[in-house]
């Protein structure tokens, strides 16, 4: 995908209401800074919410299932993983973490991305940090558990780091050329699941 490309950036268009939205989510963005310098307790209580659903919703996508309870306490730092599924959930932890932490700080890079993807292999008896090395299908399966359909096709395993470099890059200048993040950042995300 180039979703990040100058030819397509310019050519995309908004009508009047979209355009509102995005002022609005911009303008929400300075009231929570406020409110977080205000009430930040009740801010606090809300990020922790949201990141436990977070961690179970993004888990279960993957199929990362762990027993009720389990997922708040591990991600609360209330429980130690017992299985492969809570490691994974220990690991999306930590790295959704770090983004909280510092992502005033975080820069998209090629190395950014590898680093997160060691801190979510942190538990496991595997080692992350590495760009897929199979391709891989985006498939449906029937009750039996064939194939029925290709839904999509990523990059193939071999044209994932130049693809990397490529995103982070279009990134960049999308970033300088003064794209606003709410376009920018969805877009990005577009090209990187692909």
């Amino acid at each position: 995908m180039s979703s990040l490309t100058p030819g397509y950036l310019a050519s995309l268009t908004f009508d009047a209401g979209q355009v509102a939205t995005i002022q609005r989510l911009g303008e929400a963005r300075g009231r929570q800074d406020l409110f977080l310098a205000q009430i930040p307790q009740p801010l606090e209580t809300l990020r922790q919410t949201a990141v436990v659903e977070s961690s179970e919703s993004s888990n279960r996508i993957e199929g990362v299932v762990a027993a009720p309870g389990r997922v708040k306490a591990i991600v609360l730092k209330a429980a130690q993983p017992r299985d492969r599924s809570e490691q994974e959930i220990a690991g999306y932890r930590d790295a959704l973490g770090l983004i909280h932490e510092s992502h005033e700080h975080m820069s998209f890079t090629t190395g950014l991305v590898l680093q997160l993807h060691t801190m979510l292999f942190r538990y496991l008896p595997s080692e992350g940090g590495a760009w897929k090395a199979t391709d891989n299908e985006i498939v449906e399966r029937d009750s039996q558990g064939r194939v029925t359909r290709v839904r999509f096709t990523p990059v193939p395993a071999v044209g994932t780091p130049a693809a990397m470099e490529d995103l982070t890059s279009t990134y960049e200048q999308a970033q300088v050329s003064g794209v606003d993040p709410l376009i920018l950042v969805p877009l990005a995300v577009l090209d990187f699941l692909c």
